[in-house]
Formats: structure tokens, C-alpha cells, sequence
């Protein structure tokens, strides 16, 4: 039997990583209080950043941040787009927490139905675009936000060209900070975005076949990929590390997720174990030779102590 990399007493040098890279991993809910109240109430688990008080789950969420750390420089936290007092108090305990412990976040923006039909977002001058500019130019106050990656994936909607023209829409201030997200069937759309490659791409991707197939197309894109069943970190990292080393280019790789156990979603993705700990993921990595990729455009913030510093 090999034997699992869990977590160390100590923090160990990550394996495989080069300057720029970014080694991320999806959260939503402290594994501490991970409960399906969120979903069976709200009808998603991401409405916990919306109705809870994260005053409240400052301990279980850092201590969480805490074993990201080890083996992780972000945490793509997956949340709805809202403008409540609350949402927004919560999104600041967030960037504390993450602050304190050196990492930075991506914020994966789910944008939901608050004011209008999801992919109205996509439209200038509606009450979901307003919402959704409305909290992007919070987030960029907030010291650990890297980017807000926003959602698209519909059945009834498949246009590269929705992207690009919502990206041009865009203030200035904001476009350095936005990224597309794109469903794991919208993967595709990276062949059409390459017209445009001064954005970051997140693609879900979560067979080997698919990460072959869409994966190190863009100079900007990070690979979002899974492993879903595991009975123990050993049998997760057994799984995951196929999915890994076929990234073409693992520059920007985000793992999903930290943890899920029983939040009422239905899928069993997580990567935390109770009792065993956080395999180290990038071992799997070690000796995998990089694609020959343009350089990227998109300058990754090195975190040092409270300091954010461009690269």
C-alpha cells in the first residue's frame, strides 16, 4: 500500500511549482459546520455567505485556512452575487481570514436570480449587470482579492461572444480583475476565447480525455478539476493524479473542493479527510514537464505577510 501525503507537523516545500504559478482550491463550507441547512433552506449550499453571520464561524473557517495553507497560495471561495449589509460583512471576514494566513482568493461568483434572470448579468443597464458590477468593484477594495471569476454556462446559451462583449462592458478598473468561468460542458469556448486571451479562463474539467482536450489552449486559463467518491485522502490523491498530470500546462490549477461532506449537494468532491488531514495534490506533479505555452499576461500577486506584491 502507498502510503498517503497527508499533512505534515510541518510545512513542507511544494513540488512542482515555478514562479507565477497558482496552486487553488475551491471552499464553501467550513468543514467543522458543514450541514445541508443551507441548501434545504436557500435551495445552494453558496447562500451560507449570504444568511449566516461568519462572525460566528471565524474559528472553524480559519482553522480550515490553516490546512489550505499548507499545500495552497489561494482559496476560490464560490459565493452568489448579493448586496446585503450581512453578504457583504461576510465577504470581509473572508479577506481577513485569508489575509492573516498569506493567501490569496479568488472569488467565483455564481450569480443567481436576485434581480432578474442569471444571464442578464451578461446585459449593461440590467438590475442583475448592476449587481454584479456592483460587487466586483467591492471585492476589489478587499486586500487578498485576486480575481472575480464570474459564471456562464446555459443550455439555452453558447457564445463566446457573450464574454467578450460583457468583458468590454466593463469599467476599467475592473477588467484586471475579472475571469470567465466556464461550465464543464462550455469548455469548448476556449478554442473561440483565444481571440481574446488578456482575461483569465477557468475551465471545470474533471476527465482525463477533457483535460487533454481543452487544457494549456490559452496563455491566461486555469484548469478547475476533481476527484468525487474517495473513501480517504490516499484513494483521493490515487485519483486525482491522473487528472493532474494531464493538465497541458499546470500553471493554474484550482482543486474542487476542500470539503463538502453533507452540505446537501449531492456530490462528494472533498479533498480534507477528519482524522488523516489535506493530501499534498502537487506531488503528482513532480517531474511532469511543461507545455511550451505563450507567457502569460496576467500578473499573480506573490502574498507576503499582509502585503500583496504584483509580479
Amino acid at each position: 500500500m502507498v502510503q498517503s501525503p497527508v499533512i505534515p507537523t510541518s510545512p513542507v516545500p511544494w513540488v512542482g511549482l515555478a514562479e507565477g504559478d497558482v496552486r487553488g482550491i475551491v471552499y464553501i463550507l467550513p468543514s467543522e459546520c458543514c450541514a445541508s441547512y443551507w441548501t434545504e433552506k436557500y435551495g445552494d449550499r453558496i447562500y451560507f455567505y449570504v444568511y449566516a453571520n461568519l462572525s460566528d464561524c471565524r474559528r472553524p473557517i480559519g482553522s480550515d485556512f490553516s490546512l489550505i495553507g499548507r499545500y495552497y497560495d489561494t482559496v476560490i471561495v464560490i459565493i452568489p452575487a448579493d448586496d446585503s449589509p450581512l453578504f457583504r460583512h461576510n465577504l470581509r471576514v473572508i479577506d481577513e481570514l485569508a489575509e492573516e494566513r498569506s493567501m490569496r482568493v479568488v472569488w467565483g461568483v455564481f450569480p443567481k436570480w436576485k434581480y432578474g434572470p442569471e444571464d442578464d448579468y451578461l446585459e449593461p443597464g440590467t438590475p442583475m449587470n448592476g449587481l454584479v458590477l456592483g460587487l466586483m468593484e467591492f471585492l476589489s477594495t478587499l486586500n487578498s482579492t485576486w480575481k472575480v471569476a464570474i459564471w456562464y454556462g446555459w443550455s439555452y446559451r453558447r457564445d463566446y461572444a457573450d464574454i467578450i462583449r460583457f468583458y468590454d462592458s466593463l469599467p476599467e478598473g475592473l477588467r484586471g480583475l475579472y475571469a470567465a468561468w466556464l461550465d464543464e460542458e462550455f469548455a469548448p469556448l476556449v478554442n473561440q476565447l483565444a481571440v481574446r486571451p488578456e482575461f483569465l479562463v477557468i475551465t471545470e474539467l474533471y476527465s482525463e480525455d477533457e483535460i487533454a482536450k481543452f487544457s494549456g489552449i490559452l496563455p491566461n486559463q486555469m484548469v478547475v478539476t476533481g476527484y468525487e467518491g474517495a473513501g480517504d485522502a490516499e484513494e483521493w490523491l490515487r485519483g486525482m493524479c491522473p487528472n493532474l498530470r494531464a493538465i497541458r500546462d499546470p500553471s493554474l490549477v484550482g482543486i474542487w473542493m476542500f470539503y463538502d461532506k453533507g452540505d446537501g449537494s449531492g456530490e462528494d468532491y472533498g479533498a480534507y479527510f477528519p482524522g488523516e488531514g489535506l493530501a499534498d495534490p502537487w506531488r503528482c506533479l513532480s517531474g511532469v514537464r511543461r507545455s511550451s505555452r505563450p507567457p502569460a499576461r496576467i500578473p499573480v500577486p506573490r502574498v507576503v505577510g499582509r502585503i500583496i506584491i504584483p509580479t
